[in-house]
């Protein structure tokens, strides 16, 4: 976890890209999702959910 009182971690958080910040939140899913140990019928539901919520916040006009 980044802790936000180590010395220079507010200057490592401005510089971040959306890019590095995506890939980061990535690592993260992919190891919770690694680590509860799902199955695959729970895992399609989880993507679906996830996609619903996707379109949700960024409709296709």
């Amino acid at each position: 976890m980044l802790d936000m009182d180590l010395p220079d971690v507010e200057e490592i958080v401005d510089n971040l890209d959306i890019g590095v910040m995506a890939e980061i939140q990535g690592q993260l899913l992919f190891r919770l999702v690694e680590d509860a140990e799902l199955t695959d019928e729970q895992l399609d539901e989880l993507l679906l959910e996830a996609e619903g919520l996707l379109r949700e916040a960024h409709p296709v006009e």
